[in-house]
């Protein structure tokens, strides 16, 4: 469950999701819950365990996707429509 919330979440509403912050985040999401499930099942009392692998998950695509290149304009194109500024457009905005 914690490890597909934030690459479904993060890939539908978040341009600059990338794949390599979808795979880290899949990963931690899912081995932090297992260590927590099998190693510390009271660790944090009444909170189930989803809660913190889930937000170790979120982190996780977060950090790893701004660390890596962003997606290319031809697949932000093909998700999100013509309505993708290009990089220059991009440069423009910003100043």
């Amino acid at each position: 469950q914690s490890m597909f919330i934030a690459p479904t979440v993060f890939g539908l509403f978040w341009k600059r999701a990338t794949k390599w912050g979808a795979i880290a985040s899949m990963y931690l999401g899912l081995v932090s819950y297992l260590v927590l499930e099998i190693f510390f099942p009271d660790l944090f009392g009444d909170i189930v365990n989803l809660v913190p692998a889930l937000t170790l998950s979120i982190v996780a695509m977060v950090v790893v996707s701004l660390l890596t290149p962003r997606p290319p304009q031809e697949i932000l194109r093909l998700f999100w429509g013509k309505s993708v500024p290009s990089e220059r457009q991009e440069v423009t905005l910003q100043r």
